[in-house]
């Protein structure tokens, strides 16, 4: 009969296993909102850098041509260097 009062009552156990999730689960929705306001400050940062490189592209078409050839010349080398030594061990 014990079991049958148990079935009726709710197990003490059960209850505190649904206490428990729902604070886990109130402290997930907690720390994803906390995410979400970083990762706002970051995109908000991102969009006002890209939006300045976009005005200085404009400003600048020749200058700004010459800088990304030279960076990738820079970066080609640098990765040709790299995959050289790693063919060559």
């Amino acid at each position: 009969m014990n079991g049958e009062q148990e079935k009726a009552s709710g197990s003490p156990r059960l209850d505190v296993l649904k206490e428990q999730a729902g604070q886990l689960a109130g402290k997930a929705k907690e720390g994803i909102a906390r995410l979400n306001e970083k990762t706002a400050v970051y995109q908000e940062g991102a969009k006002e850098f890209l939006d300045s490189v976009g005005l200085y592209i404009k400003e600048n078409p020749q200058r700004s041509a010459i800088i990304a050839i030279l960076t990738g010349l820079g970066l080609g080398l640098i990765l040709g260097r790299l995959t050289k030594r790693s063919r060559d061990d």
